[in-house]
């Protein structure tokens, strides 16, 4: 019994703990101190208390996830809501899970970045196909897995960079990062705060119906309640790590910019040497090697310019208080890339570190998310398991193939951003039917999480076209899944 508490519990780790804990959160703690990180914390409970009353729900109906949205919530049509939500998660996921290798090895080529994610949603339908019979185990394992890669990495990251920071500019600014992140002067500017929540939501993946599933086929024996404490236990260590992780990075980089400066400062020097030098040098055969000299100082020049423009945008990331989600979420990859970039010892190490447990933290949970829906579409249309997983891997993949036009990737982030945690609060709202739990305490987590997401739609309106776009097509989704009658067909 305990050792199925415990695979249940890094299974929902390692779904929660997603690409949000790297590229959005530790920016919001950066902008809002410790309001975010306590808002974070207090929305982490709410969450985790919500998970519960999802998985208790089916588990104790033991209904199917699709019987009990029929039969108890009387809203059959949730479920189409849930996979549409769900196939956005996972092409985002996906693609940006990727995005940062193609963004420091492949010039940030949106056609690499989409192939490979194309790649990874179709090698994890695979995988499950594969390990038919065993997906309870093989999910857990591949958390654990992650879950001690994540720990693993951020202690290298954190040793290689204070090792490798030594100028008092980038310590005084790594520990500036740093202290920012838990500041109590800090207390966020415009919409921060509200972020703050949202990722929380986003970060545990709700709105896609995933926790009704994992409730469907938990043993009767099993101690939901252990499993959510092991769970919120795990989330606080691995966000706290991924978090930590993110402001040694950037403190990381900005000794490879001042380097660079240093690099820089000499060459130009030594350009102005040679100049004076040509111009005192009558013999042919000097003057050629002088001008050889001079060109490949140009050379140096030029690329360390590049890198120097490159960190300023690392610089404009972390300083920068006008909070643009979308900005904010492109814009991490720049810190990988600036690391990169650099001269430091073990900076490839700890750029590949960072990428892979970004990539790590999307794959796992991709393939719980896959996994998910191909048994919500069984439910529904009763096909095959290998047919449900198609199903569900060429819809995600389409979608990640439309990811390229860069409108089109603000649009489906805006949808996660200012509707998931609307459609999660209706999604919630079905254990409002049961009388197992506290009606006080089901409405009131219901009611916080309404109010938080009718704030994150019309803050979608006020962002512009796109992101109004995007909160609205959520919206609609929303309302169709709100109908109780189920139309024929898949």
């Amino acid at each position: 019994m305990k050792r199925m508490s415990f695979v249940m519990a890094f299974l929902i780790t390692g779904y929660a703990l997603g690409i949000w804990n790297y590229i959005l959160l530790p920016k919001v703690y950066i902008n809002t101190g410790l309001m975010g990180v306590f808002l974070s914390l207090l929305m982490t409970l709410i969450v985790v208390y919500a998970v519960y009353l999802e998985v208790e729900s089916t588990r104790r109906t033991k209904y199917l996830a699709y019987e009990f949205l029929r039969k108890v919530a009387e809203r059959p049509r949730l479920v189409y809501t849930f996979l549409g939500l769900g196939i956005i998660f996972a092409g985002i996921l996906a693609y940006y899970g990727f995005y940062g290798f193609s963004f420091v090895y492949f010039n940030g080529s949106p056609y690499v970045t989409a192939f490979f994610a194309i790649l990874t949603i179709a090698g994890s339908a695979l995988l499950l196909v594969v390990f038919r019979g065993k997906i309870i185990k093989l999910l857990s394992a591949l958390s654990i897995l992650f879950i001690l890669f994540t720990v693993l990495s951020a202690v290298l990251i954190i040793h290689a960079a204070s090792g490798a920071i030594t100028s008092p500019k980038a310590v005084q600014y790594t520990h500036s990062t740093l202290s920012s992140m838990f500041s109590t002067t800090n207390v966020g500017v415009e919409w921060e705060v509200l972020y703050a929540l949202v990722g929380v939501v986003l970060a545990f993946g709700l709105g896609v119906g995933a926790y009704y599933v994992v409730g469907s086929f938990s043993p009767y024996y099993l101690n939901i309640k252990r499993v959510m404490s092991i769970v919120l236990v795990l989330q606080l260590i691995i966000s706290f790590a991924a978090s930590i992780t993110t402001a040694y990075a950037i403190g990381f980089a900005y000794q490879g910019y001042v380097n660079a400066q240093n690099e820089y400062n000499k060459i130009y020097v030594e350009e102005g040497r040679i100049v004076h030098n040509m111009s005192a040098t009558p013999n042919p055969q000097k003057l050629s090697e002088l001008f050889k000299k001079l060109s490949e100082l140009n050379s140096s020049l030029r690329k360390i310019k590049v890198r120097l423009v490159h960190f300023e945008k690392v610089k404009r990331y972390v300083s920068n208080k006008i909070f643009s989600p979308f900005v904010i979420i492109e814009g991490f990859y720049d810190v990988p890339r600036v690391i990169e970039e650099s001269d430091l010892p073990g900076a490839g190490t700890v750029s590949v570190l960072l990428l892979l447990s970004i990539y790590l933290a999307s794959l796992t949970t991709i393939i719980v998310l896959i996994e998910i829906m191909g048994q919500l579409v069984g439910e529904v249309t009763k096909y095959e398991r290998s047919v449900n997983l198609s199903i569900v891997t060429l819809n995600s993949s389409v979608l990640t193939a439309l990811m390229l036009s860069e409108a089109f990737r603000k649009f489906l982030v805006a949808v996660l951003l200012y509707a998931a945690v609307l459609i999660a609060s209706f999604e919630l709202q079905s254990v409002l039917k049961l009388d197992f739990f506290k009606r006080r305490s089901v409405l009131s987590i219901f009611a916080f999480m309404l109010v938080v997401g009718i704030i994150a739609f019309l803050r979608g309106l006020q962002s512009g076209l796109i992101p109004a776009a995007g909160a609205l097509t959520g919206l609609v989704l929303l309302m169709f899944g709100l109908g109780r009658k189920l139309s024929k067909g898949f």
